[in-house]
C-alpha cells in the first residue's frame, strides 16, 4: 500500500518533480492518501478489524520497511524525470 502511496505521489507529472509542482498543490490527493493511512492503519491495530480480515498487527520495523521501501521508489522515480 506504501509503495502505491508514493508512486501515486511520484507520478503526478511525467517530466516535473513533486517539488516543482508544489508538494501540496493537490489538496484532494493528500486527503485521499490520509484516508488510506487511516484505514489500513485501522485494519492492522484494531483488533476487531483484524479479526474479520485475518490479519496480525506489523511491527514498528516492518512499518518501517514499507515506508523505506516506498520512499525509494519514489526517490526512483523522482530521480528519473
Amino acid at each position: 500500500m506504501f509503495l502505491q502511496l508514493f508512486q501515486a505521489l511520484a507520478t503526478r507529472s511525467n517530466h516535473d518533480s513533486l517539488l516543482r509542482i508544489g508538494v501540496f498543490s493537490n489538496r484532494l490527493m493528500w486527503m485521499c492518501i490520509a484516508v488510506i493511512v487511516a484505514l489500513q492503519l485501522a485494519l492492522l491495530y484494531v483488533p476487531v478489524l483484524q479479526r474479520i480480515m485475518h490479519l496480525v498487527p506489523l511491527t514498528a520495523g516492518d512499518l518501517g520497511v514499507c515506508i523505506g521501501a516506498g520512499a525509494v521508489l519514489f526517490l526512483a522515480i523522482e530521480g528519473a524525470k
